[in-house]
């Protein structure tokens, strides 16, 4: 099988939109570079798919069962530091999530089963999907406007620098946390910083409430239920002598169930309004629920189990019931129907691919990628009528 996989084309649609990153749903010369591609295939091709989307679809006669496999197209506000010849031409955008990747690894595995149409029992879809790492996200958009009409499964790859190369992980039965983001502003009155005794200091709230809820998952989550509360922002004031009138703070929290979803959101505006009372101040709360938990479904995990065998060999394979923390809106698609989703690992220090997804100096090896591709095109090959 891998005779019948073009290398050299998924090395090139990689490099290719690497150099060309584009943001959230602004993708449309990534989908025009995609579509070029895939319409030389003979696919159907259908634009127009949550907003920038789409998807193309291998039909094969006779075939009772749509399988989709999906990739996500944008990249993000970094400013990429390597030094490889194919590295971002667009200041502060580069694709240090691997999104790339995901894309040039379908392309490939479009091209291989063309060629091997005859032999397959199950039609494919390739679904390209824009705005990934930004909320609400493209995946709820691309369902409303018909990506998963006639899909009966769907499998997802995401690029793991956490993961040796040569590696594969299928988490069960999640695979990702879900998350929300929230912005919080406490509201005091402010003052000169030699007479705190006639203010209402927004420092001391904030403060506090950053103590607080701390407390929110060791003493209101079950040890076994994981659940994160993480405070990433906090501002007030700019002078030496001036108590500010108000302090905003960010953060997110991250869970693997919606009973936790809601305990921890609950104590968190508890919290804050127990803690501007006391202090006799006001406070205001901007809570997002974001991308709900990953599953895989136990029937997919079955499919996708042989298939990463058959490729990377039993003891690669690497089975866990711990999920990664981190969120995607891969989540919704496996709202809708039966889904799995399992992470290629990327990681080669002989090669110097070391670095994290989001930091500015990642990338990986096409050898991994062909991983990818190997994975995906045997994943439908062993699809039985």
């Amino acid at each position: 099988m891998d005779a019948v996989i073009n290398k050299k084309k998924v090395q090139a649609v990689r490099e290719h939109i690497h150099q060309y990153p584009e943001l959230g749903f602004d993708v449309d010369n990534t989908a025009d570079f995609l579509i070029d591609e895939l319409n030389h295939l003979g696919l159907k091709v259908t634009r127009g798919l949550g907003k920038t989307g789409f998807v193309a679809d291998l039909v094969v006669p006779g075939a009772k069962r749509m399988i989709a496999l999906r990739a996500d197209m944008d990249a993000l506000p970094i400013q990429e530091k390597n030094t490889c010849d194919y590295k971002s031409k667009i200041d502060g955008k580069a694709h240090m999530c691997g999104h790339d990747a995901h894309c040039a690894m379908l392309i490939g595995a479009a091209e291989a089963l063309v060629k091997c149409k005859e032999q397959l029992n199950v039609s494919v879809r390739f679904l390209f999907q824009p705005s990934e790492e930004v909320l609400p996200g493209g995946a709820p958009a691309m369902i409303a406007d018909g990506a998963l009409d006639s899909v009966d499964q769907i499998f997802g790859i995401h690029v793991m620098p956490a993961i040796e190369e040569g590696k594969l992980q299928i988490c069960q039965p999640v695979a990702l946390s879900g998350v929300d983001l929230f912005d919080i502003e406490f509201i005091g009155k402010g003052g000169h910083a030699s007479l705190p005794e006639i203010t209402v200091d927004p420092m001391i709230m904030a403060t506090q409430f950053v103590n607080q809820v701390q407390s929110i998952v060791s003493r209101n989550i079950s040890s076994f239920e994981p659940a994160v509360v993480s405070i990433t922002s906090l501002h007030i004031g700019s002078a030496y002598n001036v108590i500010a009138d108000t302090a905003q703070l960010k953060g997110c929290v991250r869970y693997l169930s919606q009973k936790a979803e809601n305990v921890v959101k609950t104590r968190l505006f508890e919290i804050a309004q127990g803690v501007a009372s006391t202090y006799g101040g006001r406070v205001n709360i901007d809570y997002q629920h974001g991308y709900p938990e990953t599953r895989n479904h136990e029937d997919a995990i079955k499919q996708a189990i042989p298939a990463a065998e058959k490729v990377f060999g039993k003891e690669n394979v690497l089975l866990s019931d711990k999920p990664w923390m981190a969120s995607e809106d891969f989540s919704y698609y496996a709202q809708k129907i039966p889904a799995c989703y399992v992470f290629l690992g990327v990681r080669n220090a002989q090669k110097g691919f070391t670095a994290m997804v989001h930091e500015p100096t990642f990338d990986l090896s096409i050898d991994a990628m062909m991983l990818g591709v190997n994975y995906y095109v045997w994943l439908i090959r062993m699809q039985q009528a």
